[in-house]
């Protein structure tokens, strides 16, 4: 299971910003009696960000992931996945200004929706004891590569 969630902070003129998000990836071989020779997930995430009526986004994922780890206290985990992807984000404000005619307002209205629908990824996650050092890439219609470092058990 995955939470994320920012406690609310008021933007002066704009209102609140507020983020959310939830996901969780289930592996059915939890349910089998022997193992698959690999680690399989079914999975699904959702993000909202949200700045008063100014400005949101949201963002969610449908995938299917398989991994396999090989060693123990130090290991090598080969990892990919296909996802279904989609985003939208919106933006609306009014905006007041001078003129010699006297005060106009203008509206402003955007909406964008996301490039990417379907992504395949492939990474590699090391674990050295209490050290973990990950790097992927995503090749979708906006490709990323993405890394990390971070310690714990």
């Amino acid at each position: 299971l995955a939470f994320r969630w920012f406690p609310d902070i008021d933007i002066q003129d704009m209102g609140k910003f507020s983020f959310f998000g939830f996901g969780f990836i289930h592996n059915p071989s939890a349910w089998l009696n022997y193992p698959l020779p690999l680690d399989i997930g079914f999975g699904y995430f959702y993000q909202k960000m949200k700045v008063g009526d100014v400005f949101e986004s949201t963002a969610s994922q449908y995938g299917i992931f398989a991994s396999k780890t090989f060693g123990a206290g130090i290991s090598v985990t080969p990892y990919a996945g296909l996802t279904l992807e989609t985003s939208e984000t919106d933006v609306s404000y009014e905006y007041t200004f001078d003129t010699p005619a006297g005060p106009q307002t203008t509206n402003f209205t955007l909406n964008l929706e996301g490039d990417n629908s379907f992504g395949t990824t492939v990474g590699v996650n090391l674990k050295l004891a209490v050290v973990n050092i990950f790097v992927d890439y995503k090749m979708a219609k906006t490709s990323t590569v993405s890394g990390g470092l971070w310690f714990g058990l």
